[in-house]
């Protein structure tokens, strides 16, 4: 979720990709607000989040709504939350199945070299091993 908003790739959320964040999830609040939460987050200086802000920020919801980002907050989170469904879960089994030929239900070394293979990477014995 985080890289999908850092849309300039600096590594941190400005106030204007935050607000896009709010818009996406359907959360109205003003500009006032959008900085009260960076700020709440702990980041006064350049008005910006980093990945670990952001996860901190994300982590100090209050689930009785006390906190008046609560509702943001929990609908960042449950982005990373929804369950597959059935349709999503049976096509990873499929794609699992592909690439474990012996059926032993884990995928070895030399499968994993296969599965980068025919995504055309050519690793090394010692690189697949990393």
């Amino acid at each position: 979720m985080f890289r999908q908003f850092d849309t300039d790739n600096s590594g941190k959320i400005d106030f204007m990709e935050f607000k896009m964040l709010a818009r996406k999830m359907n959360i109205e609040m003003s500009d006032e607000a959008l900085r009260e939460s960076i700020v709440a987050a702990g980041n006064t200086e350049d008005m910006e989040l980093d990945l670990a802000e952001f996860v901190d920020w994300l982590r100090s919801v209050e689930v009785d709504g006390k906190d008046q980002f609560s509702m943001l907050k929990a609908k960042i989170k449950s982005q990373g939350m929804r369950p597959l469904s059935n349709d999503q879960i049976q096509a990873l089994q499929e794609c699992f199945n592909t690439f474990d030929t012996d059926g032993s239900g884990s995928i070895d070394m030399q499968e994993l070299g296969n599965v980068f293979s025919s995504f055309g990477q050519d690793l090394s014995k010692e690189e697949i091993e990393a």
